[in-house]
């Protein structure tokens, strides 16, 4: 009801399109034109490319199954060879500029000789100085210690990109034959793939398992069986964040939660958690190790371990951390210091806001459209005072700032002498860019407008129409409410903030390299059982796919385990039923319950269902889908004929 007209009559439309698709219409893939004139003429070439030694057919192994898409995903995202060996070779060459530049900065550089220069310049202009400059680079500075830990630092730089250098030479092979992949047998060429659809490759695949059932792929994929390959392991780390590891991320430290907020998600925990559950849980046949989920004790060694190497390696980082944040934003802040109240997604957000079997540029594009409604609904919150003030400190900044640029026109000269200005020695040059610096933060603080609290309101509803998240407790307490702006802000965090006062992406993320060791040693290791209960409990058997998330099995049983009509009837039961387990039957059965039931009341799996229907037109969901579908459908009706009713009655009041 408080949608408003329109956005109920564009969900109708949606739904509509979805449930058209669903009946067998719906999205249709152009065809290369060359392609369908030498349709007969490939079909030699096309097996002579599928074919593998001994008559095999191509991929057929599962593992390499799983690969393989994942290259074809990739190679369209990253939009042809061109753009993706450059992409590849520019990070490397980011690395090794960062390890060159970091070594010259912290070996090379004597930083009290600089000082020294500064100051003789302004005592002797006859040639003093230039001895005093003369001795700035040097080869090596500090004691024997400091030598020897930036030497450490700059060898596990080093054989980090030594490890990407060996991974890049690997896959550049399995990138050309992708390209081969493309031009001849898809029939898009690398000039046409930023104009191309994830829905039309996906397409063409299915079209040559029609044509070559048993030589291009031994099990038939549709495309929920595609992008459950692709998206096989994101789909069970959401689904562990969601769940199990929720209490292990809890921050109760009141500096911590400043730093880090509620939760400590960061990076770098994201990477450990990965390589100890999600990367280990499989076998070669991407089944999941019954001998992994019957270890919970070989897990805690594992977390442990992990633990040991980033309390080892986090020292060198931090250091890797902060120079690549330096070299990357420095130019950025010095140009435009507003962009130092600038806000992104934090990591909590994104596995709060990500649906499963969701492919990352379609995630990516949601979070991109939501980003300028909530800049919107953050600038209603900003503080009177403090715009006033900042009002204030413009003006002067701004007439300082006049009259430097004045002197700089009229006598160059002149900024070259130095000032003495409340204890502070330089030069005009150096008080003209911190004016400027000063102008530019600033600004960012005035407010342009008067906010109303219903303006807050439809700006954080615009942001959630494409986040869909926007809680009933928001609601209850007011979408304006400063308690919902907190929560709110505590997920668009800002990318730069002052340390204990304000939260900001890269403190957390270097906190989190800090405060990672622990969570590895003393949280996760507590948590082993429960994450194997979880895994056992959702876990199906897909007979093209293997394993894979129940929360990302669209088909009849994932809507018996999760859907709306599971819910309504409150059945308990899994679609295959769970992994086969030894021991602690009742307190699996208790947190498979529980989980289920904080499914039910979040409804992710349906938004999850109808974000992939919506991606992929041309997918036919089973019949509890199309169920769905059409209730959805029904209830937008209603409600949409209640909005245009009230409308309607509304006017006629205005009227007399």
């Amino acid at each position: 009801m408080e949608r408003g007209y329109h956005e109920l009559l564009n969900l109708k439309n949606m739904v509509a399109r979805n449930t058209s698709s669903a009946m067998g219409g719906g999205f249709r893939p152009s065809r290369n034109p060359q392609a369908e004139r030498h349709d007969n003429a490939d079909d030699l070439e096309l097996k002579e490319l599928l074919e593998d030694e001994g008559d095999t057919p191509f991929a057929s192994r599962p593992k390499e199954l799983d690969q393989w898409f994942e290259q074809v995903y990739e190679f369209w995202s990253e939009k042809g060879l061109a753009c993706l060996l450059t992409c590849q070779i520019l990070n490397m060459c980011t690395v090794a500029f960062t390890w060159f530049f970091s070594g010259f900065v912290l070996l090379c550089i004597d930083w009290s000789h600089v000082r020294a220069c500064s100051e003789c310049m302004a005592l002797d202009e006859a040639g003093g100085c230039r001895e005093v400059c003369g001795g700035i680079v040097t080869w090596p500075r500090g004691g024997t210690v400091y030598v020897m830990i930036v030497c450490s630092y700059l060898l596990v730089l080093l054989a980090y990109l030594s490890y990407r250098i060996i991974l890049f030479a690997k896959d550049v092979r399995a990138w050309i034959s992708m390209q081969r992949f493309y031009n001849h047998v898809l029939g898009i060429p690398d000039s046409e793939l930023t104009n191309v659809e994830w829905a039309v490759v996906t397409q063409r695949l299915i079209e040559l398992q029609r044509r070559f059932p048993a030589k291009f792929i031994r099990e038939y994929h549709d495309e929920l069986d595609i992008v459950n390959r692709i998206m096989r392991k994101d789909n069970y780390m959401a689904a562990l964040v969601d769940g199990p590891l929720q209490g292990a991320l809890n921050v109760e430290h009141p500096v911590l939660r400043r730093l880090m907020g509620s939760r400590a998600l960061t990076l770098t925990l994201e990477w450990n958690i990965r390589f100890c559950v999600v990367e280990r849980m499989f076998d070669d046949d991407y089944k999941v190790d019954s001998r992994f989920l019957a270890s919970p004790h070989m897990l805690q060694q594992r977390f442990l371990f992990a633990g040991m190497v980033n309390f080892a390696l986090s020292p060198f980082i931090i250091v890797f951390l902060t120079i690549f944040f330096s070299l990357k934003n420095a130019q950025r802040f010095h140009a435009d210091p507003r962009t130092l109240s600038t806000r992104s997604w934090s990591l909590e957000a994104k596995y709060l806001f990500r649906r499963y079997n969701e492919l990352p540029h379609c995630f990516q594009r949601r979070l991109n459209k939501a980003a300028p409604w909530a800049e919107k609904y953050v600038q209603q919150f900003q503080s009177p005072l403090l715009s006033i003030i900042a009002r204030f400190v413009s003006f002067m900044c701004s007439s300082m700032l006049a009259v430097l640029i004045a002197i700089w026109l009229l006598n160059e000269q002149m900024m070259k002498v130095d000032f003495y200005f409340f204890g502070i020695h330089r030069n005009l040059y150096w008080y003209m860019g911190v004016v400027a610096m000063s102008l530019g933060a600033a600004r960012s603080f005035v407010m342009h407008g008067s906010p109303t609290p219903n303006e807050a309101a439809r700006m954080l509803k615009l942001c959630s129409a494409y986040t869909t998240h926007l809680p009933k407790s928001w609601h209850v307490a007011g979408l304006a409410s400063p308690e919902v702006y907190r929560r709110f802000v505590s997920l668009f965090v800002l990318n730069v903030g002052i340390p204990v006062f304000q939260r900001s992406l890269f403190l957390q993320e270097m906190t989190g390299v800090i405060v990672t060791p622990f969570i590895l040693w003393f949280s996760l290791p507590d948590k082993a059982e429960d994450i194997l209960t979880f895994l056992r409990h959702n876990t199906v058997e897909r007979r093209a796919v293997n394993s894979i998330c129940t929360y990302a099995d669209f088909t009849s049983g994932g809507f018996h385990k999760h859907g709306t009509r599971h819910a309504h009837e409150g059945a308990g039961g899994a679609a295959s039923g769970p992994l086969p387990t030894s021991r602690h039957e009742h307190r699996d059965a208790v947190a498979a319950r529980r989980e289920a039931q904080r499914e039910r009341i979040e409804g992710k799996f349906e938004k999850s269902f109808l974000g992939f229907k919506a991606n992929h037109p041309n997918w036919q969901p089973p019949q509890e889908g199309q169920e769905f579908l059409g209730r959805l459908m029904r209830t937008v009706e209603h409600l949409s004929a209640e909005v245009q009713h009230q409308q309607q009655q509304q006017q006629q009041q205005n009227v007399h």
